[in-house]
């Protein structure tokens, strides 16, 4: 394992992060939008706080493994195209 190749992957994809405006809209606007209207919805409805937790813990978990799916599907795809 090389740490030189490691970083330079890091960096590409920073720097890749920065060019577009998508990323960071999809990285912590729709994020904080859907946990702002999920609390809110939940707590019109008079849950109970530990429900609100397991809700708002799922819905994290949830955007959790839904960007890493997004992030290495997207990443492959520029990929093949940057190839071609």
């Amino acid at each position: 394992m090389q740490w030189q190749r490691i970083w330079g992957l890091m960096l590409r994809y920073i720097f890749s992060f920065n060019r577009t405006v998508d990323r960071w809209v999809d990285a912590f606007y729709w994020p904080a939008l859907d946990t702002l209207v999920w609390g809110l919805t939940i707590t019109a409805f008079h849950i109970a706080p530990i429900q609100i937790t397991m809700v708002i813990s799922a819905l994290i978990l949830w955007y959790v493994l839904w960007r890493g799916q997004y992030e290495i599907t997207l990443n492959i795809l520029e990929e093949f195209y940057a190839t071609y």
